[in-house]
């Protein structure tokens, strides 16, 4: 039995999907997660922290305020890890208030009615709250570099080694 359509387009069918099998699957070694992981220190979360709060002047200069919900979301967990290790209910209190205002904030971002004037009202009262959590640790945790492997992103460390 013959089969004309299965000619030259079914293997030329059967390449590519063994070509994308092979991308796949060599990719899925090397993903990228979509979001930023769980801090695994202090210092860490205050990279994606200090990193993140750059950004949003950044874009609030230029007025790119769609983009800043993404920045608010990376210090989520960030601000969750930096509440949960500490022993001083201030932390506690000042991380739960940051996380309700970076909330709020994303709200006002997606009304319509609100105007860049607002947002950066806004913005700059979670910038004041979060300098004072920033009074609570040391200025070389605030500022530490964290190394980070591109093919292999939960690879984190604080030295350069």
């Amino acid at each position: 039995m013959r089969f004309p359509m299965l000619g030259g387009m079914f293997w030329r069918a059967v390449a590519v999907t063994l070509v994308l099998c092979r991308f796949i699957c060599s990719a899925a070694a090397h993903n990228v997660p979509s979001q930023l992981p769980d801090p695994l220190s202090s210092a860490e979360a205050w990279n994606v922290i200090e990193g993140s709060a750059s950004n949003i002047d950044k874009l609030l200069d230029e007025n790119l305020l769609r983009d800043i919900t993404f920045q608010i979301a990376n210090t989520d967990s960030s601000l969750r890890y930096l509440g949960a290790h500490s022993d001083q209910p201030a932390i506690a209190s000042l991380t739960v208030q940051m996380l309700a205002d970076g909330s709020n904030l994303i709200g006002a971002i997606r009304e319509a009615k609100q105007t860049v004037e607002n947002i950066k009202s806004e913005w700059q009262a979670y910038r004041k709250r979060l300098a004072e959590l920033e009074t609570f640790y040391q200025p070389e945790l605030l500022h530490a570099a964290v190394y980070i492997c591109p093919m292999h992103p939960l690879d984190r460390h604080l030295n350069a080694n």
